[in-house]
C-alpha cells in the first residue's frame, strides 16, 4: 500500500480523506474529463458533499470517479476514497468500468480505446482499419463495419471482424475520388456505395472509371438514397444496357 506517513489524510472507516491531490493520477485508460460532468459534480459537492467515495488502486491511480476528483479538486476540498482489492486485475477492473458505463455518454473512441487497452484483438484490428482509413469518421466506418446506424453492437464489446475487408474496400474505393470529389468521405455517399457495391452487378473498377472521366456528374446530395441515385445515374450513363439496381 502507498505509504500513508507521506500524505497527509485522515481514516474514515475503511475510506480515506485527503486533499494532497497531486499524489494520485488518472488512468490513461479512462474516459476524457468533460466539463459538464466536472461541473454537475461541483454543483453535488456544494449541495451535498461527497456521497460516492473514489476507486483507487495500491499505485494511486484513480479507478472510477475522476470527475468527482475533478471536482473536489476545484474547490479545493478533501476528496474521499478507498483501495480496490489486490487480487483484482487490470483488465477486470476495465471490465467493470466498460460495465459501469455501459448505456451513458462514453464516445465510440472512448470504447474502441478500452477494448484495445484490454487486449480485444477484433477491436485492435478494427482499430488498424481505422487508422489506415483517417480520412473517414470513427462513426461512418464504425456504421459501414456493423451494417448499421448507431454503434450498439461496438459500444457492447460485440464488434464483429466480418466485414472489415468489404468496408476496406469501399474505403479504399472512395479514396481514389478525393482529388475530384470533395464529398468523398461524406458518411451517407460511403454507405450508399457499400450498398450498391454488394449488389452482383455493381463493378467498383467500372464505375470509379465513370467517376473519373464524368466527374462533374459527382455532385453533393442529401441522404443516402440521394447518393445512391447519384452514384447509379453515373453509373448508367451512355451505357448501352442499363444495370436496375433497385
Amino acid at each position: 500500500m502507498f505509504n500513508l506517513n507521506f500524505i497527509t489524510m485522515k481514516k474514515v472507516n475503511t475510506i480515506y480523506e485527503t486533499k494532497e491531490y497531486d499524489n494520485f493520477k488518472l488512468l490513461k485508460e479512462n474516459r476524457e474529463i468533460k466539463k459538464s460532468h466536472v461541473d454537475y459534480f461541483v454543483r453535488e459537492l456544494k449541495e451535498s458533499g461527497q456521497q460516492i467515495p473514489l476507486k483507487v488502486n495500491k499505485k494511486n491511480q484513480i479507478l472510477e470517479g475522476q470527475h468527482r476528483f475533478t471536482a473536489c479538486k476545484i474547490l479545493g476540498i478533501p476528496f474521499k476514497f478507498f483501495y480496490e482489492k489486490e487480487n483484482v486485475t487490470k483488465k477486470k477492473q476495465l471490465l467493470n468500468l466498460i460495465n459501469l458505463q455501459k448505456g451513458l455518454d462514453w464516445s465510440l473512441q472512448n470504447h474502441l480505446d478500452t477494448q484495445c487497452t484490454i487486449g480485444n484483438q477484433v477491436y485492435i484490428a478494427f482499430r488498424k482499419l481505422r487508422e489506415k482509413h483517417s480520412e473517414f469518421t470513427l462513426s461512418t466506418i464504425v456504421t459501414l463495419v456493423e451494417g448499421k446506424s448507431g454503434g450498439k453492437t461496438f459500444r457492447e464489446g460485440k464488434l464483429n471482424a466480418n466485414r472489415f475487408m468489404a468496408a476496406d474496400f469501399v474505403l479504399s474505393s472512395a479514396k481514389t475520388l478525393k482529388p475530384f470529389y470533395k464529398f468523398y468521405s461524406r458518411a451517407t455517399f460511403i454507405l450508399a456505395l457499400d450498398a450498391l457495391s454488394k449488389h452482383h452487378e455493381f463493378d467498383m473498377d467500372y464505375f470509379l472509371s465513370k467517376c473519373n472521366t464524368y466527374s462533374n456528374m459527382l455532385v453533393g446530395c442529401n441522404g443516402r438514397d440521394a447518393y445512391k441515385d447519384m452514384i447509379i445515374r453515373l453509373y448508367n450513363f451512355k451505357k448501352k444496357y442499363k444495370v436496375k439496381f433497385i
